[in-house]
């Protein structure tokens, strides 16, 4: 069958391609989807069964659970998450109540406002006390919408709440000074609460709506729909089939367990006779709306929360997926119920009627169908828990290792209960791993094997036992393209990071593997300065060789590499005495006219461009700076320019900053620095200049020429120095300290620049 050709490979490797089976590629899941479809339904066999005595018992019970719910959520957001935190959710410290997530908290704040508007209207005869409560309710509800920050739950409390208000109040007399004065009530409550950090919040989440990652949902799963055209795929199965066509660029820790529109979930998981009965539906829904508006029913005061919940859950499926919620597919259930079971007039009277309790009154079919669904919804829960114990959980029971490289097979009965429960539930990886990890060492030929390798890897890249089996299988051939996939799947989803990068970097050593890593480090992948950090395997002459020849080949092809990934490597370079490619690196990085410069940075510039979070990263040719207790140094860069800063309280003879230079053994150059202010030129002499190598004497800086202070003018704010002797090493450190000094000298400089030269 089209769009299903990759189970029937697996029953290809079972044997079993001709066994007759039912439309569903996930049978199990689908089975405790329609068990999980039994409350609803109970739900509505109850309520269309009520009259309006029960009715209202119903309502005012569900608006007591949404108040409970409403406090829950209080005690959550003003606690900030710290109590009452039920599910451990992404969404801690929101009003979330008995959710895990704040959409379904919104929604049900909107059913809930709905709810009470009504009951309130058909609970009391007070005109004035009628308004008064449902406008209270009104606010309380839709300030506890706010207070979620979810977006559709605002939208649609408001939308719900207008039209409930209207709808109700709207053969009402009334008085345009009530009017005026609760207008005005509502706009001043506005007001105040635009103030409200958490308004705020959510009004800002109004303008983030491209961002919230749902039309990206949608774009990459629309294909499963037109693959499982025209029966779909399963009530439940869009988490088994979305990973057989997600890209490896797109696979990251999180994953979609729902598409976040119930509309296109069901195009996927029922195909065409799952838009069939969703258009029926909606017939049959505008249908008892236009019966109630010609009022040729008797509508009643529930039936028209009813109808706006009903809508109400229609619009939030399409951002979200309501329904395959209990709570929400109980009030939906019960909304239909109240809807759909409107009672005909009689011609002569307004008032409802039924006939006598016989088989042909509707109330006791409904009771009968209502004892044979419980029946089968037990009799389905039954089926289902000894269905399951035959499901995938079979391979973790027997305690197999799913690796082809270690442990022991699995015995033949096991063996045989894997594929029987691979067989009803195809698209499942991991137990098509297990098996194939079994019959490996039980012995199996090359076609065989290449057959089971080549359906694993069709089957997507999240399932982390069989990502190992397949980079196993890689580097037995010695693919190293096809072992990156598996090793960029696992590095995507955080898992086996410090077994996966020593991997990369014995890939890394093959020349032809360096070239692949260009390419794939390209592309940006999520763990890539996570792999650049990883220094351990450089103090490897081999591997720190390999990583030269790598930032060489993306220099070369102008991939730009960060400040922060560059920083491993010049460390692991200069630890190992490798200068020369420190100053090769950094050269290459500099401008043309900049190339001969004896200093990296002889104007403090390099933070200009760089964010405040990565300027930790320093190498060895940037200027590395000395904070402690009395010592304050900082480059401050500014639009103009750079500068050093540095307040020293005159103790001690600390190092205050150094860098590397670009000198050659035996050069003796000369110093220029540059001040901020000819004021300044004084306190210079309580630091010291030097060049610095491993295991040799400083070379000292002895001052030359200083700005007059008296009169120093613009043109006067430099002092010039020159070395004692040449360079003592290839590259040297130039650093500045503080000289001792007999007392507590307070020294603060403002250095524009320190530049090397050669006379």
């Amino acid at each position: 069958m089209h769009g299903r050709e990759l189970a029937g490979e697996i029953f290809d490797l079972l044997g079993t391609s001709s066994d007759w089976r039912g439309l569903s590629l996930v049978p199990r899941d689908t089975l405790f989807g329609f068990a999980m479809i039994l409350p609803a339904a109970a739900a509505f066999l109850a309520s269309i069964t009520l009259d309006r005595s029960g009715r209202r018992q119903v309502v005012w019970a569900m608006i007591i659970v949404v108040m409970i719910s409403l406090l829950v959520g209080l005690i959550q957001f003003g606690s900030n998450g710290s109590a009452l935190d039920i599910y451990n959710s992404r969404h801690r410290g929101s009003f979330l109540g008995f959710f895990a997530n704040r959409n379904h908290q919104g929604l049900l704040m909107a059913i809930g406002g709905v709810f009470a508007v009504a009951a309130i209207k058909e609970r009391f005869d007070s005109h004035r006390l009628t308004i008064a409560l449902a406008a209270l309710a009104a606010i309380v509800f839709f300030t506890a919408a706010v207070g979620t920050l979810s977006r559709a739950g605002i939208g649609l409390t408001m939308l719900g709440l207008c039209i409930t208000l209207f709808a109700i109040f709207k053969h009402d007399k009334l008085k345009w000074p009530y009017v005026a004065a609760g207008g005005f009530a509502a706009a001043l409550a506005l007001y105040f609460v635009t103030f409200s950090s958490t308004t705020q919040t959510a009004l800002d989440r109004f303008s983030q709506i491209e961002e919230n990652g749902r039309l990206e949902i949608w774009q990459k799963s629309s294909p499963l729909i037109e693959q499982y055209l025209p029966w779909g795929a399963g009530l439940g199965s869009y988490t088994s089939v979305y990973p057989v066509i997600e890209r490896l660029q797109d696979v990251n820790p999180l994953y979609f367990n729902r598409i976040h529109n119930d509309y296109l979930e069901v195009l996927i998981e029922f195909g065409v006779p799952g838009l069939i009965l969703l258009l029926l539906f909606a017939a049959l829904y505008l249908r008892r709306i236009l019966e109630g508006l010609r009022s040729s029913v008797d509508i009643g005061v529930f039936a028209l929360p009813a109808a706006v919940s009903i809508g109400l859950v229609a619009l939030h499926s399409i951002v979200d997926y309501p329904l395959r919620t209990q709570s929400h597919a109980v009030l939906f259930a019960m909304s239909c119920g109240f809807l759909f079971s409107l009672h005909r007039k009689r011609p002569s009277s307004n008032k409802s009627f039924s006939q006598s309790p016989v088989w042909s009154d509707r109330t006791v079919r409904l009771k009968a169908i209502g004892l044979t669904g419980g029946a089968l919804a037990i009799t389905a829960l039954v089926f289902l828990v000894f269905y399951q114990k035959e499901g995938p959980d079979v391979v973790e029971r027997s305690g197999v290792n799913q690796f082809v490289s270690e442990g022991e097979a699995m015995s033949t009965a096991q063996l045989s209960a894997a594929m029987r429960a691979l067989n009803r539930q195809p698209l499942d990886q991991s137990l098509l791993n297990a098996i194939f990890a079994s019959e490996v060492k039980r012995g199996l030929d090359d076609t065989r094997r290449r057959a089971y390798i080549s359906t694993l890897s069709k089957m997507g890249w999240r399932n982390t036992p069989t990502q190992q089996n397949l980079l196993y299988e890689a580097a037995q051939r010695n693919d190293l393209e096809a072992a990156l996939n598996h090793i960029d799947a696992l590095l995507r989803r955080d898992k086996l990071v410090e077994q996966i990068m020593p991997l990369l970097t014995q890939i890394e050593v093959d020349p032809a593997g360096t070239r692949i890593m260009v390419d794939w480090l390209a592309q940006d992948p999520i763990w890539r300065e996570r792999y650049f950090r990883f220094a351990e395997p450089l103090a490897d002459p081999e591997v720190l060789d390999a990583r030269l020849r790598l930032l060489r080949y993306m220099s070369d092809q102008n991939i730009s590499v960060s400040r922060v990934e560059r920083q491993a490597t010049f460390y692991a370079l200069f630890a190992a005495g490798r200068r020369k490619a420190i100053a090769d690196l950094a050269r290459s990085e500099l401008p043309t006219e900049r190339k001969s410069q004896l200093l990296f940075d002889p104007g403090f510039d390099q933070w200009l461009g760089e964010p405040s979070e990565t300027r930790w990263a320093t190498a060895p040719q940037d200027w590395r700076l000395t904070n402690k207790s009395g010592l304050s140094t900082q480059i401050i860069s500014e639009e103009w320019g750079s500068r050093l800063v540095l307040r020293w309280s005159g103790r001690g003879a600390p190092t205050i900053a150094r860098t590397m230079t670009f000198l050659i053994k035996g050069q003796r150059p000369e110093l220029e620095v540059a001040l901020s202010a000819g004021s300044q030129l004084r306190g210079l002499e309580s630091l010291r200049f030097t060049l610095a190598c491993p295991g040799e004497r400083e070379v000292l800086f002895v001052r030359k020429m200083a700005g007059s202070v008296g009169s120093p003018g613009m043109d006067r704010r430099s002092a010039y120095y020159q070395a004692e002797a040449g360079a003592p090493c290839d590259y040297p450190e130039l650093l500045i300290g503080g000289s001792p000094q007999s007392g507590d000298r307070r020294s603060d400089l403002s250095i524009d620049s320190i530049k090397l030269t050669l006379p």
